[in-house]
């Protein structure tokens, strides 16, 4: 149990990049359920590009989520963009902040 379990209070479903397809879109696997806390919040984040970009979710989760990830909510699925590792005092990951957009897959 970490600082984060007891806000971790909603539930989604995540869809791992697994590789890229022949036009460099990721391929996701199977969907594994995760606890967490969702939130709609606009952030300004440095994308893998290296771009600032805006972005319109805002997740906290004990979960390896990764950039490129499917996470499913409410009906809807969010790319993931960049994240945050969340340490602890003594320097070990206890979660991450991750950051999406929206998309139509």
């Amino acid at each position: 149990m970490s600082v984060l379990t007891p806000y971790l209070k909603q539930a989604a479903q995540l869809k791992g990049k697994t590789s890229y397809d022949e036009f460099g879109q990721p391929v996701t696997g199977d969907p594994i359920n995760f606890k967490c806390r969702f939130t709609y919040k606009n952030d300004v984040v440095v994308d893998k590009a290296g771009k600032s970009i805006v972005t319109s979710v805002t997740i906290l989760t004990e979960e390896a989520i990764n950039v490129d990830d499917i996470v499913l909510y409410d009906s809807k699925s969010f790319r993931v963009v960049s994240f945050d590792t969340i340490v602890d005092i003594g320097g070990r990951e206890v979660g991450r902040k991750v950051f999406c957009n929206g998309t139509s897959t």
